[in-house]
């Protein structure tokens, strides 16, 4: 081997081994928030506007209920808002856009998974102010368990699911302003459900879920262009149902389940997980002070994070951590 070719071979080789790295940094700090002692939830949706957070649908150790839960962090005060008027449901999305919520999607829980008919399509408008519910435009697609989504320059776009029949990587965008859904092209990558998706208001990625084998791929999305670029992955062996979310323009990814039995390695995770969209690496910010957990929930209310809710092996879980990254 000459030497040229060599130095190209250790430098590709430090940049890939720089790349699957974790690189060690500050842990968070987080602290509990009081819950109700009934307001255990798991696969369940949550948005933020005007500076309260709101958790609807999924489902708890006995049931898939329908109610709506206000938090003011001033005060941390709980309060029950309107009930979501949709069917029962887990996996479902939730983002806002203005100072509407908009929520649908998922599967009905009360049906048999392989179903087509219990993957939901309908899509829901919710207006704080009032307090009520509108029901808009329907998806036209059956791919809508575990799917994922976010907003940029106020549109809605989701994607990936499960259809009762397979894996899906179908992208879709909804204009607020004329109610109305648009096709994307599909994405480059695999198929899949159980993904994560988040944009901090300038870029947008995306990566990890499940299609028969756990994900731990990363992708930068441009809705300008409708395209996608492979980013670093995630260094382990991938997660599904875990969450992503920005603070500020920071970038995160935190809990989730590493699927295989446990003789196998299979874990939930409690971990948080930064990614550096400067540098394109992946940086330790530590562990939740509480179990693994997968179908959990995370909201920011200025500029803070909570994380809670969602379920272990045997439990649905009912507590709720914040922190100021």
């Amino acid at each position: 081997m000459t030497k040229w070719l060599a130095a190209i071979v250790l430098v590709f080789s430090l940049v890939v081994t720089s790349c699957e790295e974790l690189i060690p940094g500050d842990a968070f700090v987080f602290s509990s928030v009081a819950t109700p002692d009934h307001l255990s939830r798991a696969a369940l949706v949550s948005f933020v506007t005007n500076n309260k957070a709101y958790i609807l649908t999924g489902r708890t150790q006995t049931g898939t209920p329908l109610d709506c839960w206000e938090y003011d962090p001033v005060g941390g005060e709980w309060s029950e808002r309107a009930v979501f008027p949709g069917m029962y449901r887990v996996n479902a999305v939730a983002e806002v856009v203005g100072r509407f919520a908009y929520v649908g999607l998922g599967f009905e829980a009360q049906s048999e998974a392989y179903r087509e008919e219990a993957q939901l399509n309908d899509w829901w408008r919710y207006d704080p102010e009032t307090n009520s519910w509108m029901q808009l435009a329907s998806l036209p697609s059956t791919d809508t368990n575990g799917c994922i989504s976010f907003v940029y320059n106020n549109i809605i776009y989701v994607g990936f699911g499960f259809d009762g029949w397979a894996f899906k990587r179908s992208m879709w965008c909804y204009e607020p302003l004329t109610d109305s859904w648009t096709r994307l092209k599909d994405a480059p990558m695999r198929y899949r459900a159980g993904a994560v998706a988040c944009s901090n208001g300038d870029r947008v990625f995306f990566g990890t879920g499940f299609d028969t084998t756990n994900k731990n791929d990363w992708w930068e999305y441009f809705p300008e262009t409708d395209s996608w670029e492979e980013r670093c992955s995630m260094p382990d062996k991938g997660r599904n149902f875990g969450l992503s979310f920005s603070v500020g323009k920071r970038i995160f990814v935190s809990t989730g389940q590493f699927f295989k039995s446990e003789l196998d390695g299979g874990h939930l995770k409690a971990d948080v997980v930064e990614y550096d969209v400067d540098n394109d690496q992946w940086i330790s910010r530590g562990q939740l002070p509480a179990s693994g957990r997968m179908n959990a929930t995370a909201f920011v209310i200025d500029d803070e994070l909570y994380i809670g809710f969602g379920e272990d092996e045997t439990t649905v879980l009912g507590d709720l951590w914040k922190c100021r990254p």
